[in-house]
């Protein structure tokens, strides 16, 4: 899994590849500038994530996985963005 500004993440086998998901995913081509800090940043297949179908509901429970439990219950592709 890679993440592109601690917004987006996506899940591929290379920064390239992240970078085609990406922009397939939002339409708009991904601009990598190191001087600017957008670059793609592999994520620790350890980290865990926490979802929920409704997170404002406080009845809807959380889901927690590793990163590499949710790459493979999802697969390749976009996986998750912090903005929306």
């Amino acid at each position: 899994m890679y993440t592109y500004g601690d917004v987006d993440y996506i899940v591929a086998e290379s920064p390239e590849e992240a970078q085609k998901i990406l922009e397939s995913h939002t339409g708009f081509p991904v601009d990598i500038d190191e001087e600017a800090f957008l670059t793609m940043e592999e994520v620790n297949p350890e980290n865990t994530f926490n979802f929920s179908k409704d997170p404002y509901d406080p009845a809807e429970p959380f889901i927690t996985k590793t990163v590499a439990e949710w790459i493979e219950w999802n697969g390749k592709g976009y996986f998750a963005s912090t903005e929306y």
